[in-house]
C-alpha cells in the first residue's frame, strides 16, 4: 500500500511538472503571438502609408500630364485657328 501511495505521489509530482512546463510553453506562445501581431500591425501601417504616398504621387503626375496636354491642345488650337484664317 505504501508503495502504491509513493508511486501515486511520484506520478502526481511528474504530472504537476508537466503542467507547469505546459503553462510556461503556452505563455511563451502567447508572447510570441503578441510580438508577431505587433510587428504585423506595424508593417501594415507602413505599407498603408507607402501606398498613400504613391497614390498621391500618381495623382500629381496624372494632374500634371492633363495640364500639359491641355496646354498642348491650346497651342494646337491656336495654330489651327491661324491657318484657317
Amino acid at each position: 500500500m505504501k508503495l502504491m501511495l509513493a508511486e501515486l505521489q511520484d506520478f502526481r509530482k511528474e504530472t504537476n511538472r508537466k503542467l507547469d512546463r505546459l503553462e510556461a510553453g503556452q505563455n511563451e506562445l502567447k508572447d510570441i503571438m503578441r510580438h508577431h501581431s505587433a510587428l504585423t500591425a506595424e508593417n501594415l501601417t507602413d505599407i498603408r502609408l507607402e501606398v498613400r504616398g504613391r497614390q498621391r504621387d500618381v495623382e500629381a503626375d496624372v494632374n500634371l500630364l492633363f495640364k500639359e496636354l491641355e496646354s498642348v491642345k491650346r497651342q494646337t488650337n491656336k495654330i489651327d485657328h491661324m491657318f484657317r484664317i
